[in-house]
């Protein structure tokens, strides 16, 4: 079986199904992870603001920074000993966010902090996506202090 990769410039379309993560295609999941930019259908009768949303922030997002992820950016120190430019207890509330609404309030408040600089292809997938995968991977990528 040939690995599937996106190509710039390329719109393919993908099922995935019922919505389990467990049940897309190895092919579909191999797309959207290398895919720049994904999007989908809100469902008939449902709205979905989050590509507003995304839209808005990027509004606010001065410096494009394709280099790193947004958790990357609000945990990274310029220096020993000197604290992340977003604090672990108002990352934790960015992971508690269930809405996208939320959400936007809290990145609005964290864009500054980070001087406006984002990974604008990033910051609108993960509005778009988010989710518990998208609050998992976040998670994981956020440098959290080491406990002694």
């Amino acid at each position: 079986m040939r690995s599937a990769t996106a190509e710039s410039g390329h719109l393919y379309g993908v099922g995935v199904g019922p919505g389990d993560p467990g049940l897309i295609t190895r092919r579909a999941a191999e797309l959207i992870a290398s895919a720049e930019v994904v999007v989908y259908h809100a469902g008939t009768g449902r709205t979905s603001n989050a590509r507003a949303i995304a839209a808005a922030l990027l509004a606010h997002v001065k410096d494009d920074d394709s280099g790193a992820s947004l958790p990357v950016l609000m945990s990274k120190r310029e220096q020993e000993g000197d604290r992340p430019p977003v604090s672990p207890l108002r990352f934790r509330r960015l992971l508690e966010t269930t809405d996208v609404e939320d959400l936007f309030v809290g990145l609005r408040r964290v864009l500054p902090l980070l001087s406006h600089r984002a990974n604008v292809v990033a910051l609108a997938n993960d509005v778009v996506n988010w989710g518990d995968l998208t609050r998992k991977r976040w998670a994981y990528a956020y440098n959290w202090p080491q406990t002694s």
